[in-house]
């Protein structure tokens, strides 16, 4: 059996757990939804995972003037888990524009979010390292973050060895 479970982060992003197949858990969050306005006017979450500990970690992005990198946390039960980042968002700017498309939380529970930064002229593929708390992981790449090249990257993947493997396009070469 299987109930729905909804976050909204602006944009409807679906988390599937155990129960009545088909229908929404009206345990989770507000009668089966939970709504995290945040930044100016648009905001969208592009990946999640369920934490060890069953919260969810949702990686996206929202406009305050300019797009950031957004991360929320959520118990469980669908509640912001305010003991991440400030009050349960991370946000993280790296040039005019960043964009999170993948996330993917480490053995030792560290989180990488891939996606790519517009500085106004060109676009550059992007890892960012944070640790459990959500506060940049200091020691990858240049405080936390890795900026590789020419190239827009969407997907990312962890493989047994602890490489990242960064999927990339580029519109011209």
């Amino acid at each position: 059996m299987k109930k729905i479970l909804v976050l909204f982060t602006c944009l409807t992003v679906f988390y599937t757990a155990n129960s009545q197949q088909g229908s929404f858990d009206t345990t989770f969050g507000t009668n089966g939804l939970t709504v995290t306005p945040i930044g100016n006017d648009f905001c969208m979450g592009h990946s999640m995972v369920v934490l060890s500990d069953g919260k969810i970690l949702m990686a996206g992005q929202a406009r305050f003037g300019s797009y950031k990198i957004t991360l929320v946390r959520y118990t469980a039960e669908g509640i912001i888990d305010e003991s991440f980042g400030t009050d349960g968002v991370v946000t993280t700017e790296i040039d005019n524009s960043d964009f999170a498309y993948s996330l993917v939380v480490q053995p030792d529970n560290k989180i990488l979010v891939g996606g790519y930064s517009y500085d106004g002229n060109d676009y550059y593929a992007i890892v960012v390292r944070y640790n459990e708390d959500g506060s940049l992981e200091q020691s990858f790449g240049e405080n936390g973050i890795s900026k590789t090249g020419l190239a827009n990257s969407e997907t990312m993947v962890l493989q047994d060895d602890g490489k990242i493997i960064l999927s990339v396009y580029k519109t011209s070469v």
